[in-house]
């Protein structure tokens, strides 16, 4: 392969990148240890490895890269990690919901200039809005069939959410709620 590579866990399904591109986090999902690893771009080399219980695909730094936001796989809410002397430490979780048989499932995640956290997921086809300020639900629409990621629009005004259910890409308004 071109260039260095880094050993990672099993079955990397989701990377990351910090806004000052001096952080990336990769999120592993497999059958055996499930974790997220914490690499320091800088430097080449693993900064931390924490063993998560259940996760999937959904994870953003925040803009000042003092936290990482996971997606907590069935048990239905986002974990918090803080980033700190080059480890992460799980601070906080917002809860969506009970957990599993309770079905909802986080999948792709983001956050807008505003500090609303984005949460698509792939068990009850809901768009979630969430204060990052007061870790609330502030929002939910239901979406056509179950979701698997989303991402802002370059203007910051429309979220692109991959329908992972429907086979499309769906846009929506941010300013309308629509």
């Amino acid at each position: 392969p071109a260039g260095q590579s880094l050993p990672l866990g099993d079955f990397p399904l989701n990377m990351t990148v910090s806004k000052s591109k001096k952080w990336m986090a990769v999120t592993n999902n497999g059958q055996g240890k499930q974790n997220i690893q914490l690499i320091d771009l800088v430097n080449e080399k693993i900064a931390d490895d924490v063993p998560v219980d259940k996760a999937w695909l959904g994870l953003v730094f925040s803009a000042d890269e003092k936290y990482l936001y996971a997606s907590g796989g069935n048990d239905n809410w986002i974990l918090q990690y803080s980033l700190a002397k080059n480890k992460l430490q799980l601070k906080d979780s917002i809860k969506l919901g009970e957990k599993w048989p309770n079905k909802i499932s986080p999948a792709g995640i983001c956050i807008d200039d505003n500090n609303k956290l984005f949460v698509v997921t792939k068990d009850n086809n809901t768009l979630y809005t969430v204060d990052l300020n007061t870790k609330k639900v502030i929002g939910a629409v239901k979406l056509p069939a179950e979701a698997y990621t989303c991402i802002l629009s370059s203007n910051k005004k429309e979220l692109y959410i991959s329908c992972w259910g429907c086979d499309q890409v769906l846009v929506f308004d941010l300013e309308k709620q629509a």
